[in-house]
């Protein structure tokens, strides 16, 4: 596990399931990246999710443990 601290309006792609804890100020976003097909080929190709998070900050000094 690792802690990351990010500013404001800053982005981090992360597979779904992977974080243990945020602060307030980041909001979590789900989508299927590239679309249904790629998506469910890449599960197929690779050991990755369909669906991917992005971690979005919203204030300075917010922290996410993935």
């Amino acid at each position: 596990m690792t802690m990351e601290r990010y500013g404001s309006k800053d982005i981090i792609k992360m597979e779904t399931g992977s974080m243990v804890y945020k602060t307030d100020g980041i909001d979590l976003k789900g989508k299927v990246g590239g679309g249904l097909i790629k998506g469910l080929a890449r599960k197929m190709t690779t050991s990755e999710n369909v669906v991917l998070t992005k971690a979005i900050s919203s204030k300075d000094n917010q922290e996410i443990m993935i």
